[in-house]
C-alpha cells in the first residue's frame, strides 16, 4: 500500500469510533464530513445505538440520506441505531461495568456495555437454542435450522402480534402453531407464560407432536394437544390458529353454525368442521376426534369453546381467522334484527368458495408482507 494511501486510511479510520468519546466522534464528523471510508462494513464493526446517531446527525443527514450515501439498507441502519443489529451489537473491547475485555457486550443505556447473549437460551425439555454467528443452533437436536425454519419463526411471532392487535390474545391463553419446515414432526408454539406481545422469533418453543408434554416443558398442554392433533392429521397444514373471539363462541353455540349470509362467509362454504364440546383439551385421546372433525376443512368450530383455522402459510391461517370472525359478527348482527334473512344459494356459495381458494393462493399472498410492514412500523421486536 502506498504511503499516502496509508495516511488516508488512518485519517478516516472510523472503525475505532467505539473507543472514542461522543465529543470526539462529533468533532471528527464535523471536521471531516467527506469521510468516504465510512462503509457499511466499517459501520458493522462500530458501536451501534446513540454513537452512530451522533455521527449521522453531525453529518447533517437524515436516516434515508445516510443510508443512501453509504449504501446501507434503511432497515439495517434503523436496527443499528436502536441496538438491534446482528454482529454489530457485539463489542469485545475494553473492561466496562466490571466485565473482562473478551466478554461480548451490548449498550444498555444505563451503565454502558454489558454482557449480552443474542437468541437467549430457552431451556425446555425438548430443546435449547444458542447463537453461533448468524445461524440458529440446536444443542439437543442434530438437524440444522434452515432459512425456512427461521422465517417460520418470524412468521409465527408475527401471527401472535397480529392476534394481540385484534384483541384475541386473552392475556397468555389461546395459541397458534407452525410446523417446522425442516422437520415436519415438530412444531413451534409460544411459551405458556408469555403475553402475545412478548412473543419473538427466538423465544418460540419447538416441540415434537409425538411427545407427551405438560406445562413443565414450558408449553400450554391444551394448546399442545389441539395443535399436535391438527398437524398430525393434516400434513398439508403448516400453520394453525386457535382463538376465543366472542363472536366465534356465540356462533359455536348455534345449531346451524355459520350461515351463507355474507361474502365473508363464502370462504367457508362446505369447508367447516364442528367438534362437540368435551371440556379443556388436555386429554390426548381427544386429538383424534379433533382431527376427524376438522377433516379437509379450512376451519373448525369447537362448540361452546372457540375457533381454529388452518392454512398452508401463516398468512392463510391468520386471514381465515379474521374472515371467520367477521362472518360470525355479520351473521349475529343480521339475526339480531329479527328480520327474514336471505341466504346465498348453494351453487353460488360453492363457486365463490372455489374462487377464494384460488385467490388466497394467488394475489392475496401479497397481503402478508403488508401485515409485516404494518407490524414493523409499530414494534419490530417480534423479529428478534
Amino acid at each position: 500500500m502506498r504511503e499516502e494511501d496509508t495516511a488516508m486510511e488512518t485519517k478516516h479510520d472510523w472503525s475505532r469510533a467505539g473507543a472514542m468519546t461522543d465529543a470526539d466522534i462529533h468533532a471528527a464528523a464535523v471536521a471531516d464530513p467527506d469521510a468516504q471510508p465510512l462503509t457499511a462494513e466499517r459501520l458493522a464493526g462500530m458501536t451501534p445505538t446513540p454513537r452512530l446517531k451522533i455521527i449521522r446527525r453531525a453529518l447533517g443527514l437524515t436516516q434515508e440520506d445516510f443510508a443512501a450515501r453509504f449504501h446501507i439498507p434503511l432497515g439495517t441502519l434503523r436496527d443499528w441505531e436502536q441496538g438491534r443489529a446482528g454482529p454489530s451489537r457485539i463489542r469485545p473491547r475494553g473492561p466496562i461495568c466490571g466485565r473482562s475485555p473478551e466478554t461480548p457486550r451490548r449498550w444498555n443505556g444505563r451503565c454502558g456495555w454489558v454482557r449480552w447473549r443474542r437468541w437467549r437460551a430457552e431451556p425446555t425439555r425438548d430443546r435449547v437454542f444458542r447463537q453461533k454467528g448468524n445461524a440458529l443452533v440446536n444443542d439437543t437436536i442434530t438437524h440444522a435450522a434452515t432459512g425456512a425454519d427461521l422465517q417460520a419463526r418470524v412468521d409465527l411471532a408475527a401471527v401472535y402480534r397480529l392476534l394481540a392487535s385484534h384483541g384475541w390474545g386473552d392475556v397468555i391463553f389461546n395459541h397458534a402453531a407452525m410446523r417446522v419446515p425442516s422437520n415436519p414432526r415438530r412444531f413451534l408454539i409460544k411459551r405458556h407464560e408469555l403475553l402475545y406481545t412478548e412473543v419473538t422469533a427466538s423465544n418460540l418453543v419447538e416441540v415434537s407432536m409425538d411427545d407427551d408434554l405438560d406445562e413443565r416443558s414450558g408449553v400450554n398442554r391444551p394448546g399442545f394437544t389441539l395443535h399436535s392433533g391438527v398437524l398430525r392429521g393434516r400434513p398439508d397444514v403448516l400453520c394453525s390458529v386457535h382463538a376465543h373471539p366472542e363472536e366465534g363462541i356465540a356462533l359455536s353455540g348455534m345449531k346451524r353454525g355459520l350461515r351463507p349470509l355474507s361474502q365473508n362467509a363464502m370462504r367457508f362454504h362446505g369447508r367447516i368442521g364442528y367438534h362437540d364440546y368435551e371440556g379443556l383439551t388436555d386429554s390426548f385421546d381427544e386429538r383424534e376426534r379433533i382431527s376427524a372433525a376438522l377433516g379437509k376443512n379450512r376451519a373448525l368450530v369447537m362448540r361452546h369453546h372457540g375457533i381454529t383455522t388452518v392454512g398452508e402459510t401463516a398468512r392463510e391461517a391468520f386471514s381465515l381467522m379474521k374472515e371467520f370472525v367477521r362472518a360470525a359478527r355479520i351473521q349475529i348482527m343480521m339475526e339480531s334484527t329479527g328480520q327474514d334473512l336471505l341466504e346465498i344459494p348453494d351453487a353460488v356459495c360453492e363457486r365463490v368458495a372455489a374462487q377464494y381458494e384460488k385467490h388466497d393462493k394467488g394475489r392475496a399472498s401479497a397481503e402478508w408482507p403488508a401485515y409485516l410492514r404494518q407490524l414493523d412500523t409499530l414494534d419490530r421486536s417480534y423479529r428478534d
